[in-house]
């Protein structure tokens, strides 16, 4: 038996309640949690004959024009690819190959890059752990002034700020998980909470996963339970929570050990044409510990 074997299911809810709908293009217009079928186009597929893409914990982004930005923590640049799927730039130093470092290289190299953002001008936003920075680029890949802070953008918003969805420790903004960050860098609203409050022992259920919805609000929910709450983010104020009832998903405080059957968890979650889209995972059901 595998060590950790996973399902990773992607489901549509209905925001005007706890019903799951099938999505565009299906026969039926509702399907059930344990009885749903999506249809999936396939948009491009990236190829690299220098062996330059990542095999794990890929970061991608696309923009309007269809290009896809890609990376990942253990590379140092960030690979460009046109709307055919063939690498066009790589912004970055890059090791795999001396043909990579092109006039981008003038960029250095990234720090373990965990978030790539597609502004709405096609401006690209790189968020690195190991760096003080959160790098930006215009849609012409030239360098602009970089947002100067440790915290990573998760979305941005409407009115061009960003969205910083985590736990930030110090004492003024603990215990609210959800941080409006302008683009000076500055932390300008925290909010997420009625009454602040945050447990290291139980980080999934007072971190969040957060994603966009309709008319500049954003969806958001702990990684360790499902259940699903919209908010304003410039008010700070919650619109709606959305509890959704699962034989499946086994709600969670912590990360499980090695030896411990894999948590449910929420990944991430989105809102299209008034359908609230929600991509989790949960162990199989014939895992067993190895």
């Amino acid at each position: 038996a595998s060590l950790v074997g996973v399902v990773v299911s992607c489901l549509p809810f209905s925001v005007e309640g706890p019903r799951v709908l099938v999505a565009a293009g299906m026969t039926s217009p509702l399907c059930t949690p344990d009885a749903c079928e999506i249809e999936l186009t396939k948009h491009v597929t990236l190829t690299d004959s220098e062996g330059r893409l990542p095999t794990s914990a890929v970061v991608l982004a696309r923009d309007s024009r269809g290009r896809v930005y890609v990376s990942t923590r253990t590379k140092t640049s960030v690979l460009v690819f046109d709307a055919t799927g063939n690498v066009s730039s790589v912004i970055g130093n890059s090791a795999a190959s001396s043909s990579a470092q092109n006039s981008e290289s003038r960029f250095g190299y990234f720090g373990m890059v965990t978030r790539l953002l597609v502004g709405a001008d096609d401006t690209v936003f790189i968020g690195q752990l190991l760096g003080p920075s959160t790098m930006v680029l215009s849609r012409d890949l030239h360098l602009l002034p970089p947002i100067k802070s440790t915290y990573i953008p998760t979305i941005i918003l409407g009115d061009g700020t960003f969205l910083v969805a985590r736990q930030i420790q110090t004492p003024d903004l603990v215990g609210f998980p959800l941080h409006v960050m302008d683009r000076q860098g500055h932390i300008v609203r925290s909010f997420g909470a009625d009454v602040p409050q945050y447990r290291d022992d139980q980080k999934l259920q007072f971190e969040r996963v957060a994603g966009v919805g309709r008319a500049g609000t954003i969806w958001v929910a702990a990684p360790g339970r499902y259940e699903f709450e919209r908010w304003d983010p410039i008010r700070g104020t919650r619109l709606q929570t959305l509890p959704v009832k699962s034989s499946w998903f086994m709600p969670s405080s912590r990360m499980a050990r090695l030896s411990e059957r894999p948590n449910s968890l929420v990944l991430s979650l989105w809102e299209k044409d008034g359908v609230l889209w929600v991509l989790s995972r949960t162990a199989d059901a014939l895992w067993k510990p190895s």
